[in-house]
């Protein structure tokens, strides 16, 4: 059985391992260190002994809660821990990935993220590796959707700013882009748009997306250097990007000097040219 031991808060290492959740809910901290404030500790963290204090395993919020309040109380200097023996880091990491898939309710994007940065730290060599080791009961067709996944994180970091409003069905979807060879477009187009939302961002690449599950699906794929340009800068302040859409094709043009009268002077054009065929 671990050891249970009062540790000062000062000697733990809270970011020793890469964390299993990148965001925080507001609400349920609060509701956390009103918890702690008035009823106490409920349930130990869990720390393992490193070569100068102690390595965080699980307990990353209600750490936080105590070294916050440890700043006016000196109630709150040590914190209840239970002492665990990993091997190796990994199996520090795979005692935390079991800990949270419990206790927390971890996002798709987040539990991808995980395997990411592990493999970014050196803790794991692979991501199959790092899948095989902290998610060992999973079946085969989780470990595939994981797989996928992290590919996602990995090509759209930081390209949604809520990316914890993804389902894992549109991560999975959104990896249609990556096998289809349309992901540069993906992120070529949400830096042309101001959008704020990811709402917004998934209703601009829907299109996208549609088109990279047509291709997957047996479409006609687009081959270099024979294919028309799919985007094309043709002025400064001038960029056309052709999409797919269910019923035929779209054109869009954004820019500065995208306006309404050019949208029409260009759609004189396509006219003039459909009518000369």
């Amino acid at each position: 059985m671990a050891d249970l031991l009062d540790i000062p808060v000062h000697l733990i290492d809270k970011e020793a391992l890469p964390r299993d959740r990148s965001h925080a809910d507001e609400e349920d901290d609060h509701e956390l260190y009103m918890s702690i404030l008035l009823d106490g500790l409920r349930q130990p963290i869990e720390v393992w002994k490193k070569n100068e204090g102690y390595g965080l395993i699980a307990g990353h919020r209600r750490l936080t809660v105590y070294q916050s309040l440890a700043k006016d109380s000196d109630r709150y200097a040590k914190i209840p821990a239970f002492i665990r023996a990993p091997e190796t880091l990994p199996d520090a990491m795979a005692q935390m990935i079991a800990e949270n898939e419990i206790r927390a309710n971890i996002s798709p994007w987040d539990r991808a993220r995980i395997i990411v940065e592990a493999c970014n730290e050196r803790i794991f060599e692979t991501p199959d590796a790092a899948i095989a080791a902290l998610h060992p009961r999973a079946s085969d067709v989780k470990k595939r959707r994981l797989r996928a996944t992290v590919m996602v994180v990995e090509t759209f970091f930081e390209t949604f700013p809520d990316p914890h409003a993804l389902s894992e069905r549109k991560l999975l979807r959104l990896g249609a882009t990556i096998r289809a060879g349309l992901a540069d477009m993906v992120l070529e187009t949400i830096r042309r748009h101001k959008v704020k939302t990811t709402d917004e961002i998934w209703q601009l690449i829907a299109p996208i997306i549609d088109e990279s599950e047509q291709v997957l699906a047996g479409a006609p794929r687009l081959k270099h250097p024979q294919a028309p340009k799919r985007m094309v800068q043709a002025h400064s302040d001038i960029h056309i990007r052709r999409e797919y859409r269910p019923d035929g094709w779209a054109l869009i043009l954004t820019g500065p000097r995208a306006t309404g009268m050019l949208a029409a002077q260009a759609l004189d054009e396509v006219i003039r040219w459909v009518k000369e065929e």
